[in-house]
C-alpha cells in the first residue's frame, strides 16, 4: 500500500473512527494516474479551497 506523508485524517463514520486520505493526498494520488476523470477530480478538489 502506498503511504502518502501527512495525508490521513481521522473521521467518525457510522459511529466508528476511521482514517481517510486528505484532500491534498487524494489530489497527489490522482496526479499519478492522470486520467481525464482524475484531472477533472483534481480541478474540482482545487476549487473547493478551504471548504475541506
Amino acid at each position: 500500500m502506498l503511504e502518502v506523508p501527512c495525508s490521513q485524517k481521522d473521521m467518525t463514520w457510522g459511529g466508528r473512527m476511521i482514517e481517510v486520505v486528505s484532500v491534498a493526498g487524494m489530489m497527489l494520488l490522482k496526479s499519478f494516474r492522470r486520467s481525464g476523470k482524475d484531472l477533472d477530480d483534481i480541478e474540482h478538489l482545487q476549487s473547493l479551497g478551504d471548504e475541506t
